[in-house]
C-alpha cells in the first residue's frame, strides 16, 4: 500500500486509460462502481495503490475527459436550463416581462433626453 502520494507512473496511467472505459460501461455510464470487475482488475495490477487512489483516478479521469458528469455540474447545468427556459417560454400564454436597465438600452443620458424619450 503505497501512502507517500507518489506521483503516477507513466505505465500505470496507460493502465488506467485502458480499463477506463469498460469500468464506465459496466458501472451503469453514470459514475465509478466499486464493484466493477474491471475496476478490481485493475486495482490488483496497480499494486502500490490502495484501491481508493486507483478508484478516484478512474473517477478523475473520466470526469476531465467529460464522460461522467458531477452533480454540481448536472445541478449548474440544470438551473441554467431552468432560467433559459424561464426566459425563453414562448408556448406560455401568460406574458413574459422582461426587465432590461434602461441604460443598456438607451446608453447614458442626461435628464432632458431621458424625459423626451420617456414623453414620446
Amino acid at each position: 500500500m503505497n501512502k507517500n502520494k507518489d506521483p503516477w507512473t507513466e505505465q500505470e496511467i496507460r493502465l488506467v486509460h485502458a480499463y477506463k472505459d469498460r469500468i464506465l460501461e459496466e458501472s451503469g455510464g453514470n459514475g465509478v462502481s466499486k464493484k466493477s470487475p474491471s475496476l478490481i482488475q485493475l486495482q490488483l495490477l496497480c499494486e502500490n495503490r490502495t484501491p481508493m487512489a486507483v478508484h478516484n483516478k478512474v473517477r478523475i479521469t473520466l470526469m476531465k475527459e467529460g464522460s461522467i458528469i458531477t452533480r454540481k455540474q448536472m445541478a449548474k447545468k440544470l438551473t441554467a436550463d431552468k432560467n433559459r427556459s424561464e426566459i425563453f417560454d414562448y408556448t406560455s400564454k401568460e406574458p413574459v416581462i422582461v426587465s432590461v436597465p434602461l441604460s443598456k438600452l438607451y446608453g447614458k443620458v442626461d435628464f432632458h433626453t431621458f424625459m423626451s424619450l420617456i414623453n414620446e
